[in-house]
């Protein structure tokens, strides 16, 4: 009659287990980010917008530090698991309103006229820090948030005038225009389906992490 010895190293096993673990983790939160970062595409017009129930489009705008919507996402892997998505703060708030909808109170500018560019020959605002009424009129109350000074209306006679004018023209109604509302956004998943796509290749991938 055999006899049959085992031995059972549990440590051993445990470490070699959460090792596969980790780098599992991390390559299935880098395939992941990859998914769902090509399912955001771009678009210039920022009149447009995906059709809810489909990833949203992203129109090249930068938050702090400089980085868009699309480059927040980021992951974060560990022995125990991986977490991806948009990072914290407003952009991750920002990926919650697309992935599951909502509300929000967002600011708008109450003037159709925030981006016109003006030319030689328009009436446009200019601000000086000596007003003389010969070279136009003064808008009662605006100032020129950046320097202080009082805004007129006035004759835009060179290039430069007209540029000059177009800068103020902006600073004046995002200072003194700006407004708040509610708006509603329809759910635009974009981190569930990048999950769902890479499911079967990670069920793969892990068949095969532990040698």
């Amino acid at each position: 009659m055999a006899k049959v010895h085992m031995e059972f190293y549990e440590n051993t096993i445990s470490k070699v287990f959460k090792d596969a673990s980790e780098k599992w983790f991390k390559k299935a939160g880098a395939y992941i980010r990859k998914v769902a970062m090509n399912s955001i595409k771009k678009k210039k017009d920022e009149s447009l917008h995906s059709a809810p129930g489909k990833p949203p489009f992203y129109h090249g705008s930068t938050f702090a530090g400089g980085i868009t919507f699309k480059q927040s996402i980021m992951f974060k892997a560990s022995k125990e698991d991986v977490v991806v998505g948009p990072i914290a703060g407003r952009l991750g708030a920002l990926g919650a309103l697309h992935e599951h909808g909502g509300s929000n109170t967002v600011e708008y500018i109450a003037s159709e006229r925030y981006n016109h560019v003006f030319k030689v020959g328009e009436r446009g605002p200019v601000s000086t820090k000596k007003f003389d009424s010969a070279k136009g009129r003064r808008i009662a109350g605006y100032f020129d948030p950046l320097t202080g000074y009082p805004v007129i209306d006035a004759e835009l006679r060179t290039r430069r005038m007209a540029d000059h004018a177009t800068r103020v023209n902006r600073r004046v109604l995002k200072e003194y225009f700006t407004k708040t509302k509610t708006a509603s956004y329809p759910a635009r998943p974009f981190m569930r389906p990048a999950y769902v796509t890479s499911e079967p290749y990670l069920l793969g991938m892990w068949k095969n992490a532990i040698n």
